[in-house]
């Protein structure tokens, strides 16, 4: 299957080297054309995910049989209001050929934010609280990386089996394991991101729907408080939960005068 995919700007030929075998064409309207073939759709998602973590922006995406063939079906920029977005050759490369990283691509940017507020911090410093009765800083940073496993891996059994030992750095885990370095959160906030990106490039929106029923792996009273739940629930879950919890933190770093997710502001 060939393909053509159009970028936001002009990348000049050096670029060649991180899109080999691939054409580079410069276009009007500041605009660059990517043509070439993948041999599946992993590679199809393995060349979105590159764009995006190169910082680039996705402005179409037409697929063919052939090279440079008429009947390419084109994906329209977003927000296009045009009848072609209501078509079924729209839906079907949206819902079934996109991956959903190409929609979550925010959340890698929250990582790096995430990395770069906690990495500074001393011991001290991660064992303040924003108030007595609430959490330190280190046991918000925990949490947050316990929470990303207990749902991706515990749940949908994505990444590394050994990751599930970091279900316990939750503080409200019965066998939560304190960790009191950066350096350890840090480690654990890149291999946990990992274990988040892969699938994401990897699943569609046609993914969503899958239902998940409770682990095995829960304890018995566990399993009467979680119902089934669905991809789509979890993933959303997982970043609304990131959202809360990174405000929280960065309260908690303002109190002393230390910056938070956004920097200082």
């Amino acid at each position: 299957m060939h393909y053509h995919i159009r970028v936001k700007g002009h990348l000049d030929f050096s670029w060649q080297d991180r899109f080999e075998g691939w054409h580079i064409e410069l276009q009007e309207a500041g605009a660059t054309l990517l043509s070439g073939s993948f041999p599946d759709q992993a590679a199809l998602h393995g060349m979105l995910l590159q764009i995006i973590r190169l910082g680039l922006t996705l402005l179409s995406l037409e697929m063919s049989e052939a090279s440079r063939d008429e009947s390419a079906v084109p994906l329209q920029p977003l927000g296009c209001c045009s009848e072609f977005k209501r078509s079924k050759e729209y839906r079907y490369m949206t819902e079934h050929t996109l991956p959903l990283i190409t929609f979550y691509q925010g959340w890698e940017t929250y990582q790096q934010s995430l990395v770069e507020t906690i990495a500074p911090l001393s011991s001290e410093q991660l064992a303040l609280r924003a108030a007595s009765h609430q959490w330190t800083i280190g046991m918000l940073a925990q949490h947050m990386i316990g929470n990303r496993v207990w749902w991706f891996q515990v749940w949908m059994g994505e990444g590394n089996p050994e990751l599930a030992s970091i279900a316990q750095w939750d503080p409200s885990d019965l066998e939560w394991q304190p960790v009191q370095d950066a350096a350890s959160l840090v480690a654990g906030l890149v291999s946990t991101w990992d274990m988040i990106a892969e699938p994401l490039a990897r699943w569609t929106a046609a993914d969503l729907g899958h239902v998940f029923q409770p682990p095995a792996a829960l304890r018995e009273d566990e399993r009467n408080n979680f119902p089934a739940f669905t991809r789509k629930w979890i993933v959303w879950h997982v970043l609304e939960h990131e959202i809360h919890h990174g405000g929280e933190l960065s309260l908690a770093l303002g109190e002393y005068g230390l910056a938070g997710i956004y920097g200082s502001m």
